[in-house]
């Protein structure tokens, strides 16, 4: 009788053992902010199986990673460097699973999951809108526009340096009057320059 309560003792230990062994351990976690969206690189001590994670973009603006089977310490793994494109960063554990939660500036639109075994790494790739990428493209595209317009950046640096050159040249050949017509000069080039360029950003 002894020997039959020993033997189920130790099968139900070695139960419990094997379906504790399938749970992986989050050590570290890395947020990296990108123009097209974001990058969250978990470090784990095993990868968890396939299909064991999920996640989606709730109407309240966070967005949620569920890891089945995994655990990891809610308190150390919250303290972490976030990019400005995140405001806040949960983390709630239970029996079962590890969530991630992540209050985002902008709704992520579509995401998908890549693991890389060798370096025990699972990587979140997280990505906005399009017409959110394409708004940023036409700010960027303006701002070049607004940098391009005016005197072509050799022919205002020349006319700058010419200007400045000319006028402390003024400057140093009479001291007793420094405001003479060589330093007239460089001031007028400098103002000429500075009222060329403001024309052209104009047109």
């Amino acid at each position: 009788m002894f020997l039959k309560n020993l033997h189920l003792i130790l099968f139900t230990c070695c139960m419990i053992s094997i379906g504790y062994s399938k749970f992986s351990t989050v050590d570290s976690i890395h947020i990296d902010s990108k123009t097209n969206g974001i990058i969250v690189t978990l470090n784990l001590d095993t990868l968890p199986a396939l299909g064991n994670y999920s996640a989606w973009q709730a109407k309240s603006g966070w967005f949620y990673i569920t890891l089945y089977e995994v655990n990891g310490d809610p308190e150390s793994l919250g303290k972490i460097e976030l990019p400005d494109d995140i405001k806040k960063i949960q983390m709630i554990e239970s029996n079962e699973s590890l969530q991630i939660g992540m209050r985002v500036k902008n709704p992520i639109e579509n995401y998908y999951f890549e693991s890389s075994p060798k370096n025990k790494m699972l990587l979140a790739f997280l990505h906005y809108s399009n017409d959110y990428i394409a708004e940023l493209d036409m700010q960027k595209m303006s701002k070049i526009t607004e940098i391009k317009r005016g005197i072509p950046r050799g022919v205002k640096t020349w006319l700058n340096i010419t200007g400045i050159t000319v006028t402390f040249s003024g400057i140093i050949s009479n001291n007793n009057a420094p405001i003479n017509n060589t330093t007239k000069a460089g001031l007028m080039i400098l103002f000429t320059s500075y009222v060329l360029d403001k024309i052209m950003k104009i047109l």
